[in-house]
């Protein structure tokens, strides 16, 4: 479901931002909230692949008339077409349900250093909207986040690779990184 999202509400963030830029940004509003909605519900991008090829292309023809709307800054377009994707959300949804397509539901594995470290790790990076929803205060990564730290870690301690093959039951007990010094550091201006 994404569309290029100018967010120029804020004459804070957005001192260019010119009165059309205002309007467009509260007429994608509803918009904006409805598909919040659908990614908790659904998962982030998931529901065009639920519903009959069809619904998916019309609903692709909509994102795009959205898109094109909202480069050429005209509001009363821009409204018409938030108003036809309000409804081929609301569409896709009831043929999602109708399908018997599963809803989001976040599989992870929660973890832990033993010590004080908590966190787990996300199965479907898609379902992130519905287990931030459930459980606020859960740290977690998505696989492909793990994928990279580990690339990462495995690049930055070839060692260990090294160390295995000559001790085969030898396991990382404890790294103690400079970058979590680096991250502590003042900010300088």
């Amino acid at each position: 479901m994404k569309y290029h999202r100018p967010h120029k509400h804020d004459r804070f963030t957005a001192s260019d931002a010119d009165p059309g830029d205002t309007a467009a940004h509260y007429a994608l509003a509803p918009f904006d909230e409805a598909v919040r909605a659908a990614e908790r519900e659904w998962g982030v991008d998931r529901l065009p692949g639920l519903v009959s090829p069809e619904m998916a292309a019309k609903w692709g023809t909509a994102m795009e008339q959205l898109n094109a709307a909202i480069a050429s800054k005209d509001v009363n377009e821009i409204t018409a077409r938030v108003g036809v994707c309000l409804r081929g959300l609301a569409a896709m949804q009831k043929e999602a349900e109708e399908r018997g397509a599963q809803r989001s539901n976040p599989q992870t594995w929660e973890m832990t250093d033993g010590e004080q470290f908590k966190f787990a790790i996300l199965r479907d990076g898609r379902d992130w909207p519905k287990l931030k929803a459930s459980r606020p205060d859960l740290l977690f990564f998505t696989e492909r986040e793990v994928v990279n730290a580990m690339k990462a870690y495995h690049s930055a301690i070839p060692a260990i690779d090294e160390i295995r093959k000559h001790f085969p039951d030898a396991k990382v007990g404890k790294i103690k990184s400079p970058v979590g010094e680096m991250v502590d550091d003042e900010i300088i201006w």
